[in-house]
């Protein structure tokens, strides 16, 4: 699971903005996207503001799939499934949010995010394992290919007199790996302040992301938290008719050992009446990522959508310029897998799930890894490379009061 801070995703609205770029549109339908220095929010603050009215907005909405800042959050189902990596992941999340608007420029929303598929987690390795969620050389057997001692220090296996003591002793059996995808359930609440002059809109605010499920198979430990703030600017240079620029600006303050990791995001957004009930929406933009050991481009997102009176539809592509954001062949969420060698890195390829899951893979993977090296000190493991570019759809209803 990544860094929270590269998670998180927002719907596409109706005006055919990405997830990436509705972070703010679904918490608040009249903020624009900012970012900008103390400098400008002081300029801007003394250029004479408006305030948004005050009023209730409401929006529900399913996506094909959970991806945020390039990442799918989602990969999960393709393990599950045993299925190659691709472009496409059906795996649909339903996504409601309701926004508070008050009269002197605060907001307040409330965004939250259930799979609504593969929920639970599954045995995808087929290995004989002491308890849930062990994979890997070690931690279970293949009954078909282990040696009678490699067996033997499984099923032998019996409970301590500490592990009788506190309950926490498992009989050797087939047990779940760690991929339900509840684990990215997610409710998260957002406070901020947008102001408007002459010169454009000015926002900021922090947004705490709330995980409430054990992110832990057999844990009884609540999820993760994290915290980050964001700040944005959207100049008034162009007319109406022809779209806004904006620029914003995230820097995660808490969240698990992520501290100081940051996203930036420039977006362009435009939007036209079809007709008295019908809407056309295009967007575009781009996310550069700064994290422990590694900076670079993350995302480029292009959207349209159609939107008929209170609903909308939309269809969204994500190019991934740099690869290694989203490797995924190693532990740790906050940190990139190759920075702590857990990687090829740069390579942008990963464990194939194809040809690496069920009895079936895990016999064979283990027949050629015995034939290559008896010794047991290198495993093989077939890889593929990660898709470049991510399609999602989305549909939704969103109502004001």
């Amino acid at each position: 699971m990544e860094c929270v801070a590269f998670w998180l995703a927002r719907f596409l609205h109706n005006k055919g903005k990405t997830q990436e770029d509705n972070t703010l549109e679904t918490r608040r339908s009249a903020i624009k996207k900012t970012w900008s220095s103390i400098l400008i929010g002081s300029v801007l603050l003394t250029a004479g503001t408006v305030q948004a009215e005050p009023g209730i907005d409401v929006d529900a909405t399913v996506v094909s799939n959970y991806v945020f800042r390039g990442g799918d959050l989602f990969e999960d189902k393709f393990r599950q499934d045993g299925e190659k990596i691709s472009g496409f992941n059906l795996a649909p999340a339903f996504q409601p949010s309701i926004n508070f608007n008050l009269d002197n420029g605060m907001f307040f929303n409330v965004w939250t995010s259930f799979a609504l598929t593969g929920r639970e987690p599954v045995d995808t390795d087929g290995l004989y394992q002491t308890g849930p969620d062990q994979s890997g050389p070690g931690a279970g057997v293949n009954v078909f290919t282990a040696t009678t001692a490699e067996i033997a220090a499984v099923t032998g296996t019996g409970p301590t007199a500490s592990q009788i003591a506190d309950g926490s002793y498992q009989a050797p059996g087939l047990y779940n790996e760690n991929n339900g995808l509840k684990r990215f359930d997610e409710v998260d609440l957002t406070l901020g302040y947008e102001v408007e002059s002459k010169l454009g809109t000015m926002s900021g605010g922090i947004i705490a992301y709330v995980l409430p499920n054990t992110t832990t198979i057999g844990s009884n430990v609540g999820g993760d938290q994290f915290t980050e703030f964001f700040v944005g600017f959207s100049p008034a240079i162009l007319p109406e008719e022809a779209g806004s620029i904006s620029l914003t600006y995230y820097a995660e303050i808490n969240g698990d050992g992520a501290e100081g990791t940051t996203y930036s995001y420039i977006g362009y957004d435009w939007g036209t009446d079809l007709s008295d009930s019908m809407t056309l929406g295009f967007n575009v933009g781009a996310g550069y990522a700064t994290a422990s050991g590694y900076q670079n481009w993350r995302n480029v997102d292009a959207g349209i959508s159609l939107g008929f009176g209170n609903f909308s539809l939309g269809l969204n592509a994500v190019y991934r310029p740099d690869l290694s954001w989203f490797d995924t062949d190693g532990p740790g969420k906050n940190a990139l897998a190759w920075v702590n060698g857990g990687s090829t890195g740069f390579d942008g390829m990963v464990t194939d799930p194809s040809k690496s899951t069920g009895l079936a893979n895990s016999t064979f993977n283990s027949l050629v890894s015995s034939s290559v090296d008896p010794s047991g000190n290198w495993t093989y493991t077939p890889r593929q490379k990660l898709p470049r570019v991510l399609y999602y759809i989305s549909a939704g209803y969103s109502m004001s009061f």
